[in-house]
């Protein structure tokens, strides 16, 4: 019966230390480790001691372990997201899963980069295979870029198809959208390449990330998918940098009706002038952020004046528990960009919130009397 099986598994001579040789030598202990089940429930139980010992559905332990190796398990799948989510190389995510699987024990070796890079492959290629659907289904598709420092991410926007019975107010769904791939830029380019026209590449890069979609992982691409995918593409949503690309892109998308100037950058540049422009606001910018020495900007790029405000801060926190707009915590550094106009608004949140710390580091500035020598 069962319950003999598992009385006779447990109830070994050492697990009730009857085993006592005249002599015990190390490689009596490293048998009984490898080969008995007893001791591996022990070590287990010793690794979880706040966890329930688990009860063994088969006949013995190794089976009960039998899908722990190299199959991958529900925390895998999970670490394998958030791997492929978090900006960091495949060496150092290598790392991590080295130190974790020590910890918790959960397989005999670690699991490598490569088998992670293939389980993220797998959670892309799912999430591809919905937004097939959704682009199967759609009757107009809009493509957005947006460069991101060495990146270009292409979006896209598609409407869903009216369900019989449904209106579109009782759906509370009017479009969906997602990310349809990235291209990278100025990247392992030749001098041929170089030579070539800038906008000619581009437009060809973006067609090779649409036939990459297209492709399911292991397979040949969908011919039929990526030539109704083109010809349902009517807008396309630029920045100013883009404008050739997209002009190209319509010999191809024959059906694109609409090429539009993204929406931020249009407001951006339609907003800037006008408002730097306003009464005194442009003298009072130029002594935040653009003037030499200007405050903000000394204080992004000087660690000294950073650790000063730092200071300055903490005196204010410790005098009035809190600084301007209910702050409690300490604000490091003023981060902005001078070429974009709506990085300013960040720093002068922060700056109005620790007026009375900046103030306080500018008088202790002041009341030094070294300055007069610098």
């Amino acid at each position: 019966p069962r319950g003999q099986r598992g009385k006779r598994r447990l109830g070994t001579a050492w697990a009730r230390y009857d085993v006592c040789p005249a002599t015990l030598q190390a490689e009596h202990i490293k048998q009984h480790s490898q080969h008995y089940e007893a001791h591996k429930l022990a070590v287990w139980s010793y690794y979880h001691p706040d966890a329930a010992p688990k009860l063994l559905m088969q006949e013995t332990f190794e089976d009960d372990r039998l899908l722990a190796g190299a199959v991958p398990q529900p925390e895998d799948w999970l670490w394998a997201w958030r791997a492929g989510r978090t900006p960091q190389s495949w060496q150092q995510a290598t790392r991590v899963s080295q130190t974790n699987n020590f910890i918790h024990q959960i397989r005999a070796r670690p699991v490598e980069g490569r088998a992670t890079q293939q389980q993220v492959l797998i959670i892309r290629e799912v999430r591809r295979m919905t937004k097939r659907e959704w682009l199967r289904e759609a009757k107009s598709i809009a493509l957005t870029f947006d460069d991101r420092q060495t990146l270009l991410e292409i979006r896209f926007r598609c409407d869903i198809p009216v369900v019989p019975g449904v209106s579109v107010s009782d759906s509370h769904m009017y479009f969906r959208r997602g990310l349809l791939g990235c291209l990278t830029l100025h990247k392992n380019l030749s001098r041929v390449d170089l030579d070539d026209d800038y906008a000619k590449q581009l437009s060809a890069g973006i067609l090779r990330v649409l036939q990459r979609f297209c492709t399911p992982l292991g397979e040949e691409i969908e011919q039929g998918l990526y030539r109704t995918v083109v010809l349902k593409i009517r807008q396309l949503a630029v920045d100013g940098a883009l404008l050739k690309t997209a002009r190209l892109l319509q010999n191809t998308m024959q059906n694109c009706v609409l090429v539009l100037r993204d929406a931020s950058h249009f407001v951006r540049t339609a907003a800037e002038q006008p408002l730097v422009r306003t009464g005194g606001f442009e003298e009072q910018h130029a002594r935040l952020f653009t003037q030499k020495h200007a405050l903000l900007k000394d204080i992004q790029f000087s660690d000294k004046l950073q650790a000063h405000l730092v200071t300055c801060q903490k005196h204010v926190i410790d005098t009035n528990a809190a600084q301007g707009g209910s702050v409690t915590h300490l604000m490091r550094h003023f981060s902005f960009a001078p070429h974009r106009f709506e990085s300013f608004a960040d720093p002068r949140r922060k700056l109005v919130c620790c007026y009375v710390a900046v103030v306080l580091m500018l008088i202790d500035i002041i009341r030094d009397t070294r300055t007069a020598l610098r």
